[in-house]
């Protein structure tokens, strides 16, 4: 038998019960969770509302195997998920009073990745805002795809060289940074240095 602390539900944990199998809004928390700082699901949690509280119940998962192969077989599904953030590491097992539960760390998915949507539509697409799972508006998803694509463009390209370059943009860029850099003589580098130079273009070795 191990400690466990039932604390309520914040912006990065979530109990689901998920007694016999998966819950089916586990999903909707995932992308929540992915699409936003990550968080923790812990299955086998029963959330029981009063009018004026919310109380937290260990019920136990009764086949943690059965339904921790259902949450893989699922993340690996792309009619499912569009992007797994979860491994083997990321799930664990505890057991409370002789019950068992599931841990479940969703990270938080890189932003070339987002939005991390559901059900192979991306209008299911959820963010998490503090202890709820709510349906990104057109909006924010809007959002998403544009810091998708703006971190694309920053990232560096491995196994490329000069060959794969087009030489006249090159020589009317260095001519455009050169016109706003007066300090610096761009015009007297070779085009590999000058994009070295200005961070575009990096060597391997």
């Amino acid at each position: 038998m191990q400690n466990f602390e039932l604390k309520n539900e914040s912006v990065i944990l979530e109990y689901k019960e998920s007694r016999k199998q998966l819950s089916k809004d586990f999903w909707e928390t995932y992308s929540a969770f992915a699409n936003t700082k990550g968080g923790l699901v812990v299955l086998g949690v029963k959330e029981k509302k009063h009018e004026n509280r919310i109380d937290y119940q260990i019920v136990g998962v009764e086949n943690t195997e059965k339904i921790i192969a259902e949450l893989f077989t699922s993340l690996n599904n792309p009619q499912k998920v569009n992007y797994n953030v979860i491994n083997d590491d990321n799930v664990s097992t505890r057991e409370i009073d002789g019950m068992h539960i599931i841990e479940v760390r969703v990270n938080e998915a890189p932003t070339t990745k987002k939005p991390v949507y559901i059900n192979n539509n991306i209008k299911h697409t959820f963010k998490r805002s503090n202890e709820g799972d709510m349906k990104v508006s057109d909006t924010e998803l809007r959002s998403f795809l544009r810091n998708a694509e703006d971190d694309l463009d920053s990232e560096l390209l491995k196994g490329y060289t000069m060959d794969d370059l087009d030489y006249e943009s090159i020589v009317r860029y260095k001519d455009i940074v050169g016109e706003r850099d007066l300090e610096t003589d761009y015009l007297t580098l070779s085009n590999e240095e000058f994009l070295m130079t200005i961070g575009a273009m990096r060597r391997y070795y």
